[in-house]
């Protein structure tokens, strides 16, 4: 995890409640939603509008890595799909935290967007 705050969906939600500001909004990131054994679902139902950012990223499965999409377990398709039938519309992005992507970042984030565009295309389906 990164980070012994927040960890899961019951955590932001306190959060968000306890802070009671409108200008704080929820985020997702997909590696601690997959560790906590959540869903994008959830979160949307949770937050619905409210939910405006969310960190779109493959993993390991085994508690780190954020990946890019399409190096890891997690099912990134799936997300997608249900990002793209709850007509989301607030902010995406990649957060590529692995060594080996650190020497060339612009090939990992061209691969990312080539996946995107694929799920885009299979989602459409």
């Amino acid at each position: 995890m990164g980070t012994n705050l927040v960890n899961n969906l019951a955590d932001l939600r306190q959060l968000v409640d306890e802070v009671g500001s409108p200008h704080v909004k929820p985020m997702l990131d997909t590696v601690p939603m997959y560790m906590a054994g959540e869903s994008v679902e959830m979160y949307l139902s949770e937050f619905g509008d409210d939910l405006r950012h969310i960190h779109f990223c493959d993993g390991d499965g085994k508690g780190g890595s954020n990946m890019a999409v399409g190096d890891g377990v997690f099912p990134m398709q799936h997300y997608w799909d249900v990002l793209s039938r709850s007509g989301y519309k607030g902010y995406l992005t990649l957060e590529l935290v692995v060594n080996r992507y650190y020497l060339e970042p612009e090939e990992e984030i061209r691969k990312c967007l080539e996946r995107l565009e694929g799920m885009s295309a299979e989602a459409v389906q």
